[in-house]
């Protein structure tokens, strides 16, 4: 049990390389089943030959490369759009807070120059 909370906690790998943990893990869960570990490599196998079987390109049609280059224009735009609206709207509300905390903190600044001066 100690193991199986082990292999849980631990942070996975990163994508495309390869852990041998989860692999134990699946083998401590299948001999918990009681399932046959001739069965599990079978599963393996079958598994690593549907991973690969290489996916075949089908050519796309003049019509679809046309309406995927109109996608990413709209999408270069919405993006540049929304960048734009993001900057505008930081500037004002920093500009607003700016404007609005001048004052305090002029006064707040003011109050601890005026005091260190006195003893």
């Amino acid at each position: 049990m100690l193991n199986l909370l082990i292999l849980l906690t631990t942070p996975p790998p990163p994508p495309g390389c390869y852990d041998a943990r989860i692999r134990v893990l699946i083998m401590y869960v299948t001999c918990s089943l009681h399932v046959s570990i001739d069965l599990l490599e079978m599963y393996e196998e079958s598994v690593l030959e549907y991973l690969c079987v290489e996916e075949e390109e089908v050519p796309l049609t003049e019509e679809e490369v046309q309406e995927e280059a109109r996608r990413r224009k709209y999408k270069k735009i919405k993006r540049y759009t929304a960048i734009g609206l993001a900057t505008l709207g930081g500037g004002a509300v920093l500009g607003l807070t700016g404007g609005l905390a001048a004052p305090f903190i002029g006064a707040g600044l003011g109050t601890i120059i005026g005091a260190g001066g006195h003893q």
